[in-house]
């Protein structure tokens, strides 16, 4: 396109140059011999009237192939640009159809991915039930480890205190009722892990005192013995009696065995 304006530019300067000189020639010639060749003006004006001709001629020349070739590259342009355009929308089409394919695939590819966490949420889930079982079956056996060790390393030994047998049925004594020291109380029990223990009288005189003036049922209640001498003024005990719990009560599975003095 640049080359065919160049050409056109080139052609128009020589035109309009030929046209210059040409009239600059005949200007110098009317003036100097315009009064001695007035005869001569028409055939001047003839010739003057040819050159024009001839400059319109070469101008015409040069313009018309320089038009068709302006028209035929017009031509070539607009053919070009609808051939663009065609191929421009046939690639937006296709451009069209490949990006609704991928969207499909894409919005596929989403529900295939939400299905799968919606399945590793359950498993999850399931995961988590199942851990928390293990932890509580794993808490349990640490308890009853640590309760068997220490059931077997270090037993807990209470010493504790009781007036007198205040149950009768079972026969024993009420854990409620328990004193930790042994001021006004008749017996001492022995009590391992809070569930079996020993019991027997305290060796105190004015304890005993009491328990021989309440004779019955102080002693009879809690103690076998043999024969009660005349007089007795000590209690001696031969073997401490057996206590088991049962709900509130430490019951007496076997008296204490006792003699006087």
């Amino acid at each position: 396109m640049e080359i065919v304006i160049l050409i056109f530019l080139i052609v128009l300067v020589t035109a309009a140059a030929l046209v210059f000189i040409g009239m600059r020639r005949s200007r110098k010639g009317s003036v100097g011999d315009m009064n001695a060749e007035k005869p001569k003006f028409a055939e001047r004006f003839s010739s003057k009237l040819n050159v024009k001709s001839k400059v319109k001629k070469v101008v015409d020349d040069s313009l018309n192939p320089l038009s068709e070739e302006i028209r035929h590259a017009t031509e070539t342009v607009v053919s070009n640009t609808e051939s663009n355009k065609k191929s421009l929308e046939t690639i937006l089409r296709q451009l069209s159809s490949d990006t609704q394919e991928y969207v499909n695939k894409l919005g596929t590819l989403v529900r295939q991915l939400n299905e799968n966490v919606v399945e590793l949420i359950d498993q999850v889930g399931l995961l988590q039930e199942a851990v928390e079982a293990m932890t509580k079956k794993v808490e349990s056996v640490e308890v009853k480890e640590n309760g068997i060790a220490k059931s077997h390393a270090e037993p807990l030994v209470q010493t504790l205190y009781s007036k007198m047998v205040d149950s009768l049925n079972p026969l024993g004594f009420r854990s409620a009722n328990l004193k930790e020291s042994e001021t006004g109380c008749a017996f001492r029990i022995t009590l391992v892990n809070g569930q079996e223990g020993q019991y027997e009288t305290i060796d105190n005189k004015e304890i005993q005192q009491e328990l021989l003036s309440a004779f019955n049922p102080l002693i009879t209640d809690s103690s076998v013995y043999d024969v009660v001498p005349p007089n007795a003024t000590k209690i001696v005990v031969v073997k401490k009696g057996l206590l088991r719990k049962e709900n509130d009560i430490l019951k007496i599975t076997e008296k204490q065995t006792i003699k006087f003095e």
